[in-house]
């Protein structure tokens, strides 16, 4: 499980460094910013959905996918608008686009790890 969870923070990091290069930010603060700012959401995003399944029986369903990636968005917009003091509207569809394209991405390779389970 671990190894799951290192996966995905590390394909969460990757593809949003990446959108964040494709938006014009390529000094190193801002990089380790978007990294920085990525390691705490992530982490807490999968604790979040492992303590929810553990300690209260909820369980992942879209709904409930969907109101943590909006809070997860709003966070690293603020975060990132805290740090690198750059346009809002910039950094809102930067955080956007980072948070829906690595969501994305996730859920793809997620199901098609779940039809390949000894892959």
């Amino acid at each position: 499980m671990l190894s799951n969870l290192l996966t995905a923070l590390l394909l969460t990091i990757v593809i949003e460094v990446f959108f964040a290069l494709i938006f014009g930010f390529r000094d190193k603060y801002a990089i380790l910013s978007v990294v920085f700012i990525n390691f705490i959401t992530n982490l807490l995003l999968n604790y979040l959905l492992l303590a929810g399944g553990y300690f209260f029986d909820i369980y992942l369903n879209f709904t409930s996918f969907l109101l943590l990636e909006i809070l997860i968005i709003l966070f690293e917009w603020a975060a990132l608008f805290f740090v690198l003091r750059r346009s809002p509207r910039k950094l809102f569809a930067l955080s956007v686009v980072m948070n829906f394209c690595s969501a994305s991405i996730g859920f793809v390779i997620m199901r098609i790890i779940s039809y390949f389970p000894n892959f």
